[in-house]
């Protein structure tokens, strides 16, 4: 028995090999679908949160805060982490698609789907528990709404394909996955309402402009 996907081939000996394969070796394949990210996403993202702690969630630009190590570490690895997780599922559900693979296979072999670390199914599944996981973190995170409107925002553009349909959907899907990037980071590190919808939109319009 085997699993075919546009040229992919692991069959379910392989398949359950690769299952047992140890905690490292599962992590690694986590990070191979955020490694192109990190540096365009992931960074970027940690230095805004830094930025926010700094400034009381930008409240306080000319006096800032006194922390501590507990105050200062504490929401930026909570950020941190939101942010990657965040990527992580974007990720899974775009590198997933057919055309992705294909796509992968010729440019990127390394990631997990083209050089066969796992399957598309395996992908899917993943995603799909990571959903409700994330929404329970957004939820005690205080960062819910920007939770669910970025997995609304991975949907429209993977699932409703806003990727493919035009030019000017894709850059809207993207400015608005960006901005609940940013949304969230300041959410989790104290920013208010008005503070994370300037900022947020600021962040995403000058990345889309890069």
């Amino acid at each position: 028995m085997e699993e075919e996907s546009m040229g992919f081939h692991l069959d379910e000996k392989e398949t359950l090999s690769r299952s047992r394969r140890s905690p490292l070796y599962h992590l690694k394949t986590l990070y191979l679908f955020t490694k192109s990210d990190c540096k365009t996403v992931v960074l970027p993202q940690m230095l805004f949160a830094i930025s926010s702690i700094l400034t009381n969630g930008f409240r306080d630009l000319d006096t800032p805060p006194t922390l501590t190590l507990t105050t200062f570490f504490k929401p930026l690895i909570h950020a941190v982490i939101w942010i990657y997780a965040n990527l992580l599922l974007e990720n899974l559900a775009n590198q997933r698609l057919p055309g992705s693979m294909v796509e992968d296979a010729a440019n990127k072999p390394w990631r997990p789907l083209p050089s066969g670390r796992i399957t598309a199914d395996q992908t899917r599944r993943i995603a799909l528990h990571l959903v409700p996981a994330l929404m329970i973190f957004g939820a005690y995170s205080g960062a819910f709404r920007e939770t669910t409107s970025f997995i609304a925002f991975v949907w429209m553009y993977n699932d409703l394909d806003a990727a493919d349909t035009s030019i000017w959907w894709r850059n809207v899907a993207n400015a608005l996955g960006l901005m609940a990037f940013s949304a969230g980071a300041l959410a989790i590190t104290g920013g208010t309402v008005e503070t994370w919808v300037v900022y947020g939109l600021w962040n995403a319009l000058e990345k889309n402009g890069g």
